[in-house]
């Protein structure tokens, strides 16, 4: 992977995050603050991973925008075997970095429909990331890690959503029911 370029991506939140995941620069942010509550949220985690040098990093659109460019063959596809002992090393770094009793998982799952009641396309891709992400909660729910469970009926996508229809992009009761659940943690 040659001629990244974190300045290529006009998005400061963007830019930030793949330098973050190309750096490894998590942790150490995570062992500095004194934040109250850290919500964790793996809906990005539909990515596929690609090998740079002895890590992995995310094969995301915003990297890409970067320049990153895959040119082994080296990948771990989400749903692996590899795909979640990577899920289980990085589960593990963040648990030591960050006090365990102040993390909160924000459980959600893929939406099917919109809120009209139009399905979304492909539900076998959805219903694959669904899977993954319950396998993933599972994990986390061994490790003793609190989480935000929700209803399923609020797994709803908002087709007028301001960044586009899609099944992480959630209607509004999801995101109060979030606010809701953050404003109750002890």
């Amino acid at each position: 992977m040659l001629g990244m370029d974190f300045n290529l991506n006009t998005s400061p939140f963007q830019r930030r995050m793949v330098q973050l995941d190309w750096e490894k620069g998590l942790p150490s942010i995570l062992m500095a603050t004194d934040a109250e509550t850290l919500l964790v949220d793996f809906i990005d985690e539909r990515l596929e991973l690609v090998r740079h040098d002895d890590s992995w990093v995310t094969d995301s659109p915003e990297a890409r925008t970067c320049g990153m460019r895959s040119e082994s063959g080296d990948r771990i596809r989400v749903g692996s075997a590899a795909y979640y002992e990577r899920v289980e090393a990085g589960l593990a770094s963040l648990l030591h970095s960050f006090p365990m009793e102040r993390i909160l998982v924000n459980a959600v799952l893929w939406s099917e429909k919109t809120t009209e009641g139009d399905g979304l396309p492909h539900p076998e891709y959805i219903d694959r990331h669904n899977a993954s992400l319950r396998e993933i909660y599972q994990r986390i729910d061994e490790l003793g890690v609190r989480r935000i469970d929700y209803d399923a009926g609020l797994f709803v996508t908002d087709p007028d959503h301001r960044w586009g229809p899609s099944p992480f992009h959630y209607a509004e009761p999801l995101y109060r029911e979030t606010l809701r659940a953050l404003a109750e943690r002890p």
